[in-house]
């Protein structure tokens, strides 16, 4: 298969037979240097409903080898709109699908993420309107579709190794998916946001293709 994207910043050179799979930052990189961009990501770094429907693809008779390229949050439909990954995992409502396929993997809720000793960290859950009244920084500005970053008075970051290095440092705070925070370092805590918004994680990608280890992948994920 040629690939499958997946956020942090990783580009792999597709060996024959592989397909490339685009994805944004998630859980397991948290706290490790991020690798330059063109190498490829190790597979054994992977949690969540990323490991567990490639993981299922993997026993699938005739699957063929999957390369993660690991981007920036905002870089993983660009990948599959220019050709360079066969597929991507978006999440909604924060990035656009339009003119792809999609084929909805998972929903889940959002927890507001807080160093240790935060006045929330105590809390089994909270409402937004606790996050946005709790004392400490404003939450950190992600990036929108088109890259750019919108206005505000919080930190812009890129990348959840980023993110949570400065929540750890007091200088941030975020309200993100769940599966996110799996795994989150020990300085830091994650409190369910019981009002904020479900975040569906879908694999997506082109209309035209005719790969039939994407259609073999799609068929798995629908499964898990």
């Amino acid at each position: 298969m040629a690939g499958l994207v997946h956020d942090p910043r990783i580009r792999g050179t597709p060996e024959q037979g592989q397909h490339r799979v685009g994805h944004p930052d998630d859980p397991d990189d948290v706290g490790v240097d991020q690798p330059q961009k063109g190498r490829r990501v190790e597979r054994r770094r992977l949690v969540g409903p990323t490991a567990k429907v490639l993981d299922t693809y993997a026993a699938h008779p005739g699957a063929c080898a999957v390369d993660l390229l690991l981007c920036e949050a905002h870089e993983q439909r660009e990948l599959v709109c220019s050709g360079r990954a066969d597929m991507a995992l978006l999440h909604l409502p924060f990035d656009a699908v339009t003119g792809l396929d999609t084929e909805a993997l998972l929903t889940e809720g959002q927890v507001v993420v807080l160093p240790g000793d935060h006045p929330l960290a105590g809390r089994t859950a909270v409402s937004q309107a606790e996050v946005a009244a709790a004392p400490g920084p404003p939450p950190a500005r992600w990036p929108a579709p088109d890259g750019s970053c919108p206005e505000g008075t919080g930190v812009a970051v890129r990348n959840l190794t980023q993110l949570f290095q400065l929540i750890a440092l007091g200088r941030a705070t975020v309200v993100l998916p769940a599966s996110a925070a799996v795994d989150l370092r020990r300085d830091l805590v994650a409190v369910p946001v019981t009002d904020a918004p479900p975040v569906t994680t879908v694999l997506a990608w082109p209309p035209e293709s005719r790969s039939r280890p994407v259609a073999d992948l799609v068929r798995v994920a629908a499964t898990v």
